[in-house]
């Protein structure tokens, strides 16, 4: 209000507006001096200042007064998982997007799953890519953020791929960045093993009602290439296959043992009843 520092903050103007100002109630209205309750809930601020220019003509001689935001305390987003400070991020005039809103919160983490993050509104559950966002500028993952919206960030610790079978060294791997091709699984494990393997590989993918299956056929070297093009997804099981006499060799190797004590014990009768034959 100008000239009248009394009216711009009821406090006086030496105290800051965001925290003597005049709060939205939670009923849309705001108590001015002098005017008393107005509803500005839905208004925009050049319809404030005219609603409250022409309540003080009454008290003030043409009044010139100027109306902005304080502070934004009733819409808010969250931002949570792997970023640095997981926070409440108020809604201000400037528009908020997803990009923005992980600025805020200090930024990814060394962890975080950038191809798996989610953002929850209204009890529904959307996937984006910021991944593809920050390699290729993809801007339909750059959501505006509204009230209540969830933005969550994943660890890609939860996202592996497993690797089983003839490989040198079977294990979970994590996918770096988000991204894994099949030769990078297969070199990750040290390669097949080059006498067990029979250089027939298998990716699993998707649940087990309903799963989808790929086959890979290593003994070729032009296959490989596939294997270079050929992107993982996480929960994909790689398996290689075994090679038939491997199979057959290691049955027999279960069995031998077996086989080797019954006939000891065999031996030892035999020499039991031949003693005492001997003896009568």
């Amino acid at each position: 209000m100008w000239d009248h520092p009394e009216l711009t903050i009821p406090a006086g103007e030496f105290r800051a507006a965001d925290v003597a100002g005049n709060p939205v109630q939670a009923d849309g209205t705001v108590f001015y001096p002098h005017v008393g309750v107005i509803a500005v809930a839905g208004k925009t601020l050049p319809e404030i200042r005219a609603l409250l220019t022409e309540r003080l003509r009454k008290y003030v001689e043409k009044p010139q007064l100027d109306v902005r935001v304080a502070a934004f305390r009733g819409k808010r987003v969250q931002v949570t998982g792997d970023v640095v400070k997981p926070s409440t991020l108020p809604i201000t005039d400037v528009p908020l997007r997803v990009q923005d809103a992980v600025g805020a919160a200090g930024g990814l983490t060394p962890s975080a799953w950038t191809r798996g993050v989610t953002l929850t509104r209204a009890g529904a559950v959307h996937r984006l890519d910021l991944q593809a966002l920050y390699d290729q500028g993809d801007l339909s993952q750059d959501w505006l953020l509204e009230d209540g919206d969830v933005l969550h960030v994943p660890s890609r610790e939860e996202n592996k791929v497993f690797v089983m079978g003839e490989v040198r060294q079977p294990a979970s791997r994590v996918m770096a960045r988000g991204r894994m091709s099949l030769a990078e699984a297969l070199g990750d494990s040290n390669g097949l093993d080059p006498v067990a393997s029979n250089g027939e590989v298998w990716v699993f993918r998707g649940r087990y009602e309903k799963p989808r299956v790929y086959k890979l056929d290593a003994r070729s070297a032009d296959a490989m290439l596939l294997a270079v093009q050929f992107q993982l997804e996480p929960h994909d099981v790689v398996y290689v296959a075994t090679y038939g006499l491997t199979s057959w060799n290691r049955v027999i190797t279960q069995i031998l043992p077996t086989v080797q004590g019954l006939w000891q014990l065999a031996d030892i009768g035999n020499r039991s009843i031949t003693a005492v034959q001997e003896v009568r």
